[in-house]
């Protein structure tokens, strides 16, 4: 399963470790509070935000803007999980105040048809990112 917080890379030339972002998202007003990376679509990624909303990003569609955004929770998304069983994505979420949400997932934001391409390009992805950070 990917995580959230595998989006982080230790910087090892310091003498603190810090986590350095592999991705900026543009500016925004929106505060995120959750995220997760879907199971079987390595390019997409799930956001909950302050005011209780999710969103789907599939940055191989566009790394800009969201392809899909919900009000979930009337306070902030604390916590976002997804499920692996069979071929149906379950996205479990909760807020600050205990409430707790499954919802299913449409196929096409959670179900590749060839995962290996997929994580091909999101490793591309990364790479030729921090190739731009790097110049």
């Amino acid at each position: 399963m990917y995580k959230f917080e595998e989006l982080i890379e230790e910087d090892t030339h310091s003498d603190l470790i810090k986590p350095i972002p592999i991705f900026v998202s543009p500016n925004t007003d929106i505060m995120y509070s959750a995220g997760c990376f879907s199971i079987n679509k390595p390019n997409v990624i799930i956001l909950g935000n302050i005011d209780g909303q999710v969103e789907v990003w599939d940055l191989h569609d566009q790394v800009n803007k969201y392809g899909f955004r919900t009000s979930l929770f009337d306070d902030a998304v604390v916590k976002l999980t997804l499920s692996d069983e069979g071929e149906e994505n379950w996205l479990a979420g909760g807020d600050e105040k205990g409430i707790t949400r499954i919802v299913k997932l449409p196929n096409f934001l959670s179900y590749s048809n060839d995962i290996e391409i997929e994580k091909k390009w999101l490793k591309e992805f990364i790479d030729n990112y921090d190739n731009k950070i790097l110049d």
